[in-house]
Parts: C-alpha cells; sequence; structure tokens
C-alpha cells in the first residue's frame, strides 16, 4: 500500500534527503560555480550557445540534476533546441553531462531522466 509520505518522496526525490543536508537551487548552484572561477555561466558561453536553463532542480540520494536546453546553429541540425541533463557536484563544484550533450529533443524527456537519476541509487540500496 502507497502512503502519502511515498507519493511524496515520488513526486519531489528531495524528500528523501536529511533535514540537514543542502538543498540547492539554479541560482545557488551558479553563484558557487562563478566564485570558484567557472565559465560554464558566462554570458557570453550561453549566448553563443543560446543556452536556456531549467530553474527546476532533482536533488536526491541520486545526485543533484537540472536541464539545460542548447539550440545548435550548425545548419546539419536545422537550428534545433536540445536538451542535456546536467549533474553538479557540490564537493568539486563542477558540472557534468548526465546525458548525451543534446541527448533530448524534448524538455519533458529529460526532466524526467533528471527526476529519475536523483533517485537511482536509493532504488539500488533498496533491492539489495
Amino acid at each position: 500500500m502507497t502512503t502519502a509520505r511515498d507519493f511524496a518522496r515520488a513526486v519531489n526525490p528531495s524528500a528523501y534527503l536529511a533535514d540537514d543536508v543542502k538543498r540547492w537551487s539554479i541560482d545557488e548552484i551558479k553563484s558557487a560555480m562563478i566564485a570558484d572561477g567557472s565559465h560554464w555561466w558566462d554570458h557570453t558561453t550561453m549566448r553563443y550557445f543560446q543556452s536556456r536553463i531549467s530553474a527546476e532542480v532533482f536533488q536526491g540520494i541520486g545526485g543533484i540534476y537540472f536541464v539545460s536546453s542548447e539550440r545548435n546553429r550548425c545548419s546539419m541540425y536545422n537550428d534545433v533546441r536540445a536538451y542535456t541533463v546536467r549533474c553538479f557536484d557540490p564537493d568539486t563544484l563542477n558540472l557534468s553531462n548526465a546525458s548525451d550533450f543534446g541527448g533530448y529533443a524534448t524538455r519533458s524527456g529529460a526532466r524526467i531522466h533528471a527526476k529519475r537519476l536523483s533517485i537511482t541509487q536509493l532504488a539500488t540500496e533498496q533491492t539489495q
């Protein structure tokens, strides 16, 4: 039987986190990375790739994820916007791709993947 708490955790992976764990927002991720010297958030970089960042952060025991999108101006891609799931490491203040670059044609597909990744470790631990 599914309880209200189980449902809340399925909807919000951060519900699995202990109360003393920092919950990151996009603005906090951006500020921390810029303060550490990252150029990932530079205005010129974002403008060149026509990047957009989803404000939604999926944080759970599996990690901290968000979705970015870029529009590829290369003619072979017909100027299509594509979506990438990004993983933020709060210990190193680095980002890595958690999906292929531009691996999703829709924001909703990337969002579902990011959410699943944020709870993956928990699901693995529960099945062992």
